[in-house]
């Protein structure tokens, strides 16, 4: 919460969240130059929040050695919260530095903090063993987190089904999406996503495919670049060509921005089948559809 900031800080803290969504670094190396002598003078809440915006800029661009220089100047000012802990997990967990994120985690008062917060403490983690596919650390994470008294939410079961499909244990699958339902949490957007790579993509059945389509689309989820992405990638797979069309045509007329990007995907799958009149037909399309957003943006 930024409002009982100082004017100074405040400022400071929107120009280095602004500057960061632009990649302007070299604007947030001029802004921290300028704060430096300023530091001193600035309680402790205004430098937490000040450094924790810089680690969440620095963090998302996954530079380490400014992340860590950062983190060490805020701990020797010993302005630490669990803020900047969860920034830290994040980014050593984005990263894959399983030892770092336990650390963190060791230094982190679990007792003392907000079962939503503790949760979202927890999913990071476990979306930490994820990255590295460590299932039997996510297995006994989870453990933890239930005898905690921590509600599982969609975030950990969305993590859970990215990890056991990334090693094709289906059985877990089933077991986690019955129990999500059991528990009353609706599959999300990347719940279908996920399930859609796995009966699509890593374990290609068509008819469980198309019954977790029809799922989707009674539950009123639309598509996106992602789910769209990975039907292409389904379909090329599984030779739907008749299907392949179907979603080119669906793209030509969505809202989406970046359609190029899934008209590359569907060339790729065209052009390994040697289907040329289709690549033609795709490129042709895909610089249309660039030229408008070019205009369209203009």
């Amino acid at each position: 919460d930024r409002k009982s900031l100082s004017p100074d800080a405040s400022t400071y803290c929107q120009m280095v969240d602004g500057y960061g969504k632009a990649k302007r670094f070299d604007a947030i190396e001029a802004i921290v130059e300028r704060c430096k002598p300023e530091l001193s003078t600035w309680n402790k809440r205004d430098l937490t929040v000040f450094y924790n915006a810089l680690l969440n800029v620095y963090g998302k661009a996954q530079n380490l050695q400014k992340v860590e220089a950062f983190y060490q100047e805020l701990r020797e000012k010993d302005g630490v919260n669990d803020v900047t802990h969860s920034t830290m997990l994040n980014v050593y967990g984005q990263m894959g530095y399983i030892e770092k994120v336990e650390e963190i985690m060791g230094n982190m008062d679990m007792k003392t903090m907000a079962k939503d917060q503790k949760c979202i403490v927890y999913n990071t983690m476990l979306n930490a063993y994820r990255k590295v596919g460590n299932a039997e650390k996510a297995e006994e994470l989870l453990g933890k987190m239930r005898a905690d008294g921590v509600a599982i939410d969609a975030v950990t079961y969305n993590i859970l089904f990215m990890l056991y499909i990334r090693s094709q244990q289906m059985e877990k699958v089933e077991e986690l999406m019955a129990e999500m339902k059991a528990q009353g949490i609706d599959p999300s957007h990347h719940t279908y996503a996920y399930l859609i790579r796995l009966h699509g993509v890593e374990l290609p059945d068509e008819n469980e495919l198309e019954r977790v389509l029809q799922e989707m689309r009674q539950k009123g989820i639309g598509g996106s670049l992602v789910i769209y992405g990975f039907l292409i990638d389904a379909y090329g797979k599984l030779k739907r060509f008749d299907k392949l069309n179907e979603l080119m045509e669906e793209v030509e007329r969505s809202g989406f921005k970046n359609k190029v990007e899934l008209l590359t995907r569907l060339l790729v799958v065209y052009q390994a089948e040697e289907k040329h009149d289709m690549v033609d037909k795709i490129v042709d399309t895909a610089i249309a559809t660039k030229k408008h957003e070019l205009d369209t943006e203009f």
